[in-house]
């Protein structure tokens, strides 16, 4: 199973790089929460600070370490190396990307998901894509999560 989700809501401040809000710290302790019964294996993140810290507590949970899926050339090499990385993760365990609004309908397609959106003020999402055997397509689900916020 690969789960995905966009990082928490970001704290405002003046940088490229922020951290996360109080919002976002109590979605994502919602998400370590959520995803500490299940076998999760694999926790990937972008550069960014906000994937990191949205990822980190799952992540220690179940004693790993996320790692960091470099952007490339463009969003879409960054999109096919997160999905190989996704796809390559030990069989009957999960697997956690965070990623961005614009990142994560990228790897989404690139696992044989639905296109889809995400908006920019949109944080409570959540996905889930079940692979299926031979070329069918993974079973997709979209869910809300969390905190009450947009």
């Amino acid at each position: 199973m690969i789960v995905l989700v966009r990082h928490a809501e970001k704290a405002d401040a003046d940088s490229d790089d922020p951290g996360l809000s109080a919002i976002g710290q109590t979605r994502v302790r919602a998400l370590a929460e959520l995803l500490a019964p299940l076998p999760l294996a694999t926790v990937l993140v972008t550069a960014l600070r906000r994937t990191r810290l949205t990822a980190e507590p799952a992540a220690r949970v179940h004693d790993l370490a996320p790692i960091v899926v470099p952007f490339g050339e463009n969003l879409k090499e960054h999109a096919q190396a997160t999905a190989r990385q996704l796809l390559a993760g030990p069989a009957g365990t999960v697997s956690l990307a965070v990623g961005h609004s614009n990142t994560l309908p990228l790897v989404i397609a690139e696992l044989g998901g639905p296109v889809i959106e995400i908006s920019e003020d949109r944080y409570v999402d959540l996905f889930l894509l079940l692979p299926q055997a031979g070329r069918q397509p993974p079973w997709f689900l979209r869910a809300s999560y969390g905190c009450a916020s947009g």
